[in-house]
């Protein structure tokens, strides 16, 4: 029975194992991330240990905001009593132990082998009846690979006399004696094309090229430059090309032995992007690698990325969305979702449409993804999203909007008499506390699916949330709330967050 009276310890425990769990997680895959960039595979063990860290760690997380709730409740007089503190304290043990548990089984040594490149050879290709007056030859260049001192073989003959087919012998032989590790071969002309010769090397040996290449020809470009400030303005112009190789290549060839006024007159434009022909080539790659992705799920979820217009973004809200969205088929359940959603983070990272978050639980997306993103949003979806950063909006979304998103935007007021029967999503984040919802604000869009309301106060909730008949997800993260009775009449919800919320009184029913 010293649940109820251990309610605190608990949870400092909790918190304190959580926080260890998160660091281990973070270093190891670190650590995993650069296996990867060598060409490793990773261990399915230390796989399977990631997944389950970072369930446990985003379910703890949850966890300890409600507490932190509660103790806000606790002002007004609602404080848990020994029952819920005796349920909360049995729960944050068990959830302490159990990460424990985890942070002692993440000790991974090694994480990740090397994999054995296969190849097929077949001898038959390589007609080896034709070397039988050549033996010699093959014998000589054989022995000659059996030399640790030697680095370099070379044969020579005009053309037609063999040369290939007995560099094919000897690439059999090499592989069957197993000589080497790995052993390649690529043909080249007599212009060679290092490009292709590079990525056919890459793809025997199961690599690719990091964007480190690309930033390699831009400081290339840069070698024969004397001026001493050139080389912090390339950083920055390098920065700005969003890690997206074929915008490195193109402003690169654009400065090479330009002066310094050149490249900062290019950082310029980078940085409001208001290069039209720069832009045109970058989103259509991007719209490329977009239409790649494996079905429409995917894509879906992308696009619901960019509309939040945030760089990082907290994938717990993408997957409230996601569920008050149905964007997912055959799936019912928080875990299966979640799940879902993590799987569709991955594929976006390896299309290098999102990137880390700068904190566990976020996802980044960049600018210039973004941009394309709601360019893609608005022309399929119907989508409008508002001008970011605390910009003045300068239009309101039609009546044929779909999917609406207004982060952070100069709003004085909100229409009383709007119309918009096809929007199903609704996101409004400020800092304006003061900004009023009007009374009857819903009465004509009342097909939402999902609102999400971030950063502002209500006396009492709008009387037209009520209309929303189809209503799955209701999100009032960061607001001052009084009265919140309003909300038992939504019958279709799945989703209610009061994520860092403050609650005056908590209706009876």
């Amino acid at each position: 029975m010293s649940y109820p009276f251990t309610y605190k310890s608990k949870f400092e425990t909790l918190h304190h194992e959580a926080e260890q769990l998160m660091n281990k997680r973070l270093k190891l895959q670190q650590s995993v991330d650069e296996a990867k960039r060598k060409g490793e595979e990773i261990y399915e063990s230390v796989d399977k240990w990631l997944i389950e860290a970072g369930k446990a760690i985003e379910e703890a997380d949850e966890f300890i905001q409600g507490e932190e709730q509660a103790k806000k409740r606790c002002f007004v007089g609602l404080c848990p009593d020994l029952k819920t503190r005796y349920l909360l304290s049995k729960k944050a043990e068990k959830k302490a132990l159990a990460i424990d548990k985890l942070v002692n089984e993440g000790d991974h040594d090694p994480i990740s082998f090397r994999p054995r490149i296969l190849q097929i050879v077949a001898s038959s290709v390589y007609h080896r009846e034709a070397l039988n007056s050549r033996v010699l030859f093959l014998k000589q260049v054989m022995d000659a690979l059996r030399d640790p001192n030697l680095n370099k073989i070379g044969v020579h003959g005009m053309g037609g006399v063999g040369k290939t087919t007995l560099a094919k012998e000897v690439h059999r032989q090499a592989i069957e004696e197993k000589l080497f590790d790995e052993v390649v071969m690529v043909a080249v002309n007599q212009t060679p094309e290092l490009r292709r010769i590079q990525s056919e090397v890459a793809d025997v040996l199961g690599l690719t090229f990091d964007v480190e290449e690309y930033l390699e020809e831009l400081i290339d470009y840069m070698r024969d430059a004397k001026d001493s400030e050139l080389p912090p303005i390339a950083t920055e112009v390098a920065k700005k090309c969003a890690g997206l190789p074929l915008l490195l290549l193109t402003v690169a060839t654009d400065l090479r032995n330009r002066e310094s006024y050149a490249w900062n007159d290019k950082l310029k434009q980078l940085s409001v992007f208001d290069n039209e022909e720069i832009y045109a080539k970058v989103h259509s790659v991007l719209e490329s690698s977009y239409n790649d992705l494996p079905g429409n799920e995917v894509k879906s979820f992308f696009l619901l990325c960019g509309l939040l217009g945030l760089s990082n973004i907290p994938i717990r809200s993408l997957l409230k969305y996601v569920m008050g969205l149905s964007l997912f088929k055959h799936i019912s359940t928080v875990k299966e979702a979640r799940n879902k959603v993590y799987t569709l983070i991955d594929t976006l990272k390896a299309k290098c449409l999102l990137i880390d978050g700068d904190k566990y639980g976020f996802v980044k997306i960049h600018d210039v993804v973004r941009d394309t993103a709601l360019l893609i949003a608005s022309r399929e979806q119907h989508a409008f999203i508002g001008t970011r950063s605390g910009s003045e909006l300068m239009k309101w979304p039609n009546k044929d909007s779909a999917r609406i998103s207004l982060p952070y935007c100069d709003i004085e007021d909100l229409p009383e008499g709007w119309e918009c029967p096809k929007a199903e999503l609704l996101l409004l984040f400020t800092e304006v506390l003061s900004l009023g919802i009007p009374d009857l604000f819903f009465k004509g869009i009342r097909n939402l699916e999902v609102v999400d309301f971030t950063g502002m106060r209500f006396v009492s909730l709008p009387s037209s949330l009520a209309f929303l008949s189809n209503l799955h997800t209701l999100c009032l993260h960061r607001c001052q709330l009084d009265d919140i009775a309003i909300i038992g009449d939504l019958k279709q919800l799945r989703v209610l967050s009061f994520a860092n919320s403050y609650i005056v009184e908590l209706p009876d029913k």
